[in-house]
């Protein structure tokens, strides 16, 4: 969402992970989730700046009755890319945008990961998210 919000606006913002942390309750807090449920809370709430609504890396207690949401932020909901469909993901990269996916961090292709295209060693035990916002090869 900060991607989107930066090549709409040309201004980078910091939005809060605590507030999905503590308010969004089908994630799970701390304790892992999945996207979806947080594009559509960010959709029918809004989203406080990570200095309004800091990160203290515990579950906690929801406040965002009380915050002011970003002025002009929003989302309409989220589209799912075809599972294993290469071809579906490049073109949600091509023609959406940043694209959020599902990966196997937690292993030592992500771990030890510092420039390139990972190729091999992905792994499908899915414990992290991240942004995709290209494909194809970094013409190393």
């Amino acid at each position: 969402m900060e991607s989107f919000w930066h090549i709409a606006s040309g201004t980078m913002v910091t939005l809060s992970e605590q507030q999905f942390v503590d308010c969004e309750t089908t994630s799970y807090g701390c304790n892992g989730g999945w996207m979806n449920p947080v594009f559509t809370y960010a959709a029918s709430h809004g989203l406080a700046t990570g200095a309004d609504y800091p990160y203290t890396g515990r579950d906690g207690v929801c406040y965002d009755d009380t915050i002011t949401p970003i002025a002009g932020l929003s989302t309409n909901g989220y589209v799912n890319v075809s599972r294993y469909n290469p071809l579906a993901l490049q073109t949600a990269i091509r023609n959406e945008g940043p694209v959020t996916i599902a990966v196997m961090a937690g292993n030592q292709a992500f771990m030890y990961y510092s420039s390139g295209v990972i190729s091999s060693g992905c792994g499908t035990s899915i414990d992290h998210a991240i942004l995709a916002v290209g494909y194809g090869n970094d013409g190393a």
